[in-house]
Parts: structure tokens; C-alpha cells; sequence
């Protein structure tokens, strides 16, 4: 096990707004000159908020700091003024190597954003832990803020990141694939550059959407029931 410092998103943001009041300023001039991509109104959150949320965004990207060695780094952007905050920086050297690609130790670590995110978009301090559990004594300061609301809630508007970053941490496929080498169409090996047709607008094939993203993930589900006689073989082989 290894303990990894994180700064919680919700607390980072409620901050910098704290810090800075000219922001929600900013956001409201910002919402209501319609300099804000379609994305950001039609999201479900914003049409149900008295006050516009801050769109925010998520970037990862590799940052070697040795010939040897290299870290993974997480950013919180504020999209109003383009500020960015590292949220977590994870030692690639430490990350697990068990053949999961890094995924055993990325998971969990998602699931901390997610839960970030989730009470960014409740606009409200979370009464527990990321992990569902009690607050610790290291919390302490947190217990009397659970309940109470944050001065603005936010959004995902956007995850910014590299190709190769976006496969290796968010589990799309590589270019590589023959079946599906392009993360945003159904494009296959032999057709991947061609370019007729495609534009920032348009594209000649169908364009993946999240329904299909799942779609996809089941095709390769193997599920299996594990019986307590197979538990008692599998901790003997491991």
C-alpha cells in the first residue's frame, strides 16, 4: 500500500473562489454573454442551478523529472480564467505491476475524482470520506463543514491529455488496434488515415458516443462466478 497526498477538488475550488471573488463575477459575465461552448448549457446541472456553476477541467499528462524516472501528474482548470492546480501527482515507478497496466493503482484514484466532482455538482461539503467511510482524526477539520454549502458548485466540462494518455490512463484503445484504433470514430486499421471527408465539424464515419464506449467495454467482459471451492484453488495457486 501506498498513501498518496491528493488536495480534494471541492476544497481547492471553494479556495480560489475565496480567494479570488472576482471569479464568480467573471463566470457570471461569462454565462451570460454566451461565451461558454453549447456543452456547458445543455448540461443537466446547469439548467437546474439558481447560479451558474464554474466549468472546470481535468488534464493528466507524464512529467519525467529523471532520466530514470517519471511521475503522473493531475490538474484541476478553471476554464473561466484557464488557472490550473495540481490536484495529484502519482510516481510511475510505484504504480502496480500485476499486468493491470497501472489500472490497480489509477482506480482508486478515479474514484476519488469522481467523488470530487459529484459534490462539486451537489454544490454541498460531503459527509463522508471518498471510500464511504467515517472521517478520520487527520479530518477533523472537515467534520464541521460536512452539510454546509460550498460558495459554487462546478462541472466537467472538459478532459484534456495526449492520445497516449488518454489510453494508458483512461482505458481507450491505441492506434494500434485493429478493431477500433480511434477513440472518437469507428474507424478501423485501414481506414484510420484516410482523411477525405474529415473536418472539425464533420467526419466521414460514425462518431463514437458513450453508448457505444459501453457497448464496447461488454464485448470484452468475461464474467465469471467464483464458487468457495474455486477460491480455495485460487489461494493455492497464488
Amino acid at each position: 500500500s501506498h498513501a498518496l497526498q491528493v488536495v480534494p477538488l471541492h476544497e481547492l475550488m471553494e479556495a480560489d473562489v475565496k480567494a479570488r471573488p472576482q471569479l464568480l463575477q467573471k463566470l457570471q459575465t461569462a454565462v451570460d454573454n454566451h461565451d461558454l461552448p453549447p456543452v456547458y448549457y445543455d448540461n443537466p446541472i446547469v439548467q437546474t442551478s439558481l447560479e451558474p456553476p464554474m466549468p472546470l477541467g481535468l488534464y493528466l499528462d507524464g512529467v519525467p523529472y529523471s532520466i530514470t524516472d517519471t511521475v503522473v501528474g493531475i490538474w484541476l482548470i478553471n476554464l473561466i480564467d484557464n488557472s490550473r492546480h495540481i490536484v495529484a501527482i502519482i510516481r510511475k515507478r510505484t504504480t502496480c505491476r500485476c499486468g493491470c497496466r497501472g489500472w490497480c493503482t489509477f482506480y482508486p484514484i478515479m474514484l476519488w475524482l469522481h467523488y470530487c466532482f459529484s459534490t462539486l455538482a451537489e454544490g454541498v461539503y460531503p459527509q463522508t470520506r471518498h471510500d464511504k467511510k467515517e472521517w478520520s482524526k487527520q479530518d477533523s477539520h472537515r467534520v464541521s463543514l460536512a452539510g454546509q454549502p460550498l460558495s459554487c458548485r462546478g462541472i466537467l466540462l472538459e478532459v484534456q491529455g495526449d492520445w497516449a494518455e488518454f489510453c494508458e490512463r483512461l482505458g481507450f484503445p491505441t492506434w494500434q488496434s485493429v478493431v477500433r484504433p480511434c477513440i472518437c470514430c469507428s474507424a478501423h486499421s485501414e481506414t484510420l488515415y484516410q482523411v477525405q471527408g474529415v473536418s472539425l465539424v464533420d467526419a466521414p464515419g460514425h462518431v463514437n458516443d458513450d453508448a457505444d464506449y459501453d457497448a464496447s467495454c461488454s464485448r470484452c467482459e468475461v464474467k465469471v462466478v467464483v464458487t468457495h471451492v474455486m477460491v480455495r484453488q485460487i489461494r493455492h495457486i497464488l
